[in-house]
């Protein structure tokens, strides 16, 4: 396998997976209902880095209420800190028909897609 196409390879990855996130965020948010919420809590973890490094990361619990009901979904984002104080108000988006799979509302999704698609480039540059 000649050198030039491990970074073809991994441009193609970078910029469909940039594509993925992005229109998935667009598609979720087109539909989505928004409402406030707040952090109830975090669930922590060990993340272990490619270079054997471990990072605590924090994973928010959010709260918010539908109809009269309310619900606790468990976020599919973490971070390195605990953004958000326990407590604190969030706006939170989610789908009549599928409640549980609500989102916090941020912009990270857009520019997590941005810098994909932007990694690609470089990749595809030494790839040709």
């Amino acid at each position: 396998m000649d050198a030039e196409i491990i970074p073809l390879i991994a441009g193609v990855i970078f910029l469909l997976l940039g594509l993925y996130i992005a229109i998935d965020t667009y598609r979720f948010r087109k539909y989505a209902v928004v409402t406030q919420g707040k952090i109830v809590k975090y669930e922590s973890y060990i993340s272990k880095g490619s270079d054997g490094t471990k990072r605590t990361m924090y994973r928010p619990f959010f709260e918010f209420e539908v109809d009269g009901q309310s619900y606790q979904v468990k976020s599919d984002t973490s971070s390195a800190g605990k953004t958000i104080p326990v407590g604190g108000a969030v706006e939170v988006m989610y789908h009549q028909d599928k409640i549980e799979k609500a989102r916090i509302r941020s912009g990270g999704a857009y520019g997590l897609s941005i810098l994909f698609i932007v990694l690609s480039i470089p990749a595809f540059l030494l790839g040709l």
